[in-house]
Formats: C-alpha cells, sequence, structure tokens
C-alpha cells in the first residue's frame, strides 16, 4: 500500500468526526458547528463510508484490511474525540439553562425590592396620616414625624443596600456559570483535537507513514 492511501485513512476518519458533529470544524471557535444527530455512531460510520469509498474497487484493499488494529484504533481516537466535543457542548448547554435560571431568580428579587421599598413608603405614609388627622401642631407632633421620617428613610437604605448585595451576588454567579460552561466548551473542544491528532499519529507511525 503506497504513502497515499495510508494517509487516505486519517483523514477519512477526520471526515467522520466532522459528520458526526454536524460540520464542526477544528480551525474554527469552541462553539463553531452544531451537532447532528449522528454521535458516536456517526463517526464510527463516516469513517467506515469514508475509507471504504476511498479504497473500494481496488487492489490494495480488503474487507478484512479494515479492522486492522492501526485503523481500529484509529476509529477509536475518532469516537473519543467525537465524545469529547459534544460532552463539552452539552456541559456548555446546562451551564446556560442555569444561567437563565439565576437570571429568572435575579428578576424576581429586583421585584421583591421594588414592593418592599413600596410597602415600606406607604406604611409611613398611613401613619403620617395618623398623626396628622389629629389636627395638632405642636413641637411634640413635628419631633415625631420627623423620628419617623429618620426612620423611613434608614429602613429605606436598608432594603437597597441588601438587595444591592443580592442583584450583585446573582450577578456574579450568572458569570462564573456562563464562563464555567465555555470553558468546558472549549475543553471538550481541544480534548477532542488532540485525540484526533494523537490517532493520525499512531496510526501514520504503524503504516510507517513519515
Amino acid at each position: 500500500m503506497g504513502k497515499v492511501a495510508k494517509v487516505a485513512l486519517p483523514i477519512a476518519a477526520i471526515a467522520g468526526v466532522g459528520f458526526a458533529t454536524g460540520g464542526f470544524s477544528l480551525a474554527g471557535g469552541a462553539g463553531a458547528g452544531a451537532f447532528s444527530g449522528g454521535g458516536m455512531m456517526g463517526a464510527s460510520t463516516g469513517l467506515l463510508n469514508a475509507s471504504a469509498s476511498g479504497f473500494s474497487g481496488g487492489s490494495m484493499f480488503s474487507a478484512t484490511s479494515l479492522f486492522t488494529k492501526a485503523n481500529m484504533g484509529l476509529a477509536l481516537k475518532g469516537i473519543s474525540a467525537v465524545s469529547s466535543i459534544m460532552g463539552g457542548n452539552s456541559a456548555n448547554q446546562v451551564a446556560a439553562l442555569q444561567a437563565a435560571q439565576l437570571r429568572d431568580q435575579k428578576n424576581i428579587r429586583e421585584i421583591q425590592i421594588l414592593q418592599e421599598q413600596n410597602d415600606l413608603r406607604e406604611r409611613k405614609n398611613r401613619w403620617e396620616s395618623t398623626i396628622r388627622a389629629t389636627g395638632r401642631d405642636d413641637r411634640n407632633i413635628r419631633r415625631m414625624l420627623s423620628e419617623g421620617d429618620n426612620t423611613f428613610q434608614r429602613e429605606m437604605r436598608n432594603i437597597g443596600i441588601t438587595g444591592r448585595g443580592d442583584i450583585n451576588s446573582f450577578n456574579s454567579q450568572i458569570a462564573q456559570t456562563k464562563l464555567s460552561g465555555r470553558t468546558a466548551q472549549y475543553s471538550g473542544f481541544i480534548s477532542g483535537g488532540r485525540s484526533l491528532l494523537s490517532g493520525a499519529m499512531d496510526y501514520n507511525k504503524t503504516k510507517g507513514v513519515a
């Protein structure tokens, strides 16, 4: 078997992986392509079909030669690559769902903060209305109103401080979750690429291709 034929099978394996990942490009970013329903079975099917089409009809290839140790090792590397890439993509999707849930919780907390402030404002207004309804306007009434306003301002600040702390915590969690998802996707892509490269190198070494 010539060098051209020996190199063709690694290329076929990479083509099979590309089919299984829905056109995922090794030269692209971590999220360069969507994954098709072929999965890992698609990778092995793509490998076998591409290999058979490249050698069928020639005296250099027989049906049993496909299942050599080198060829099977390359196929396993290809399946491992697909698994790594799909695993990273799945982890990123899970992280995206978690981030969406955190955003919903953050929105609910923001509404709660506004509601707490409105409730406090309404209580203050009712209290002031009750005091003013007495018709008195002496020093004691003015002092009570002043103290009530100071208490209101202090409690409003407390609600704001606590609320901002909660919102900042949600923002931090959302950012960390999204980062972990992108990191997992990138790691899966890198691991898959290394598996492909390792498989091709092992195959060429076994077949004596320089």
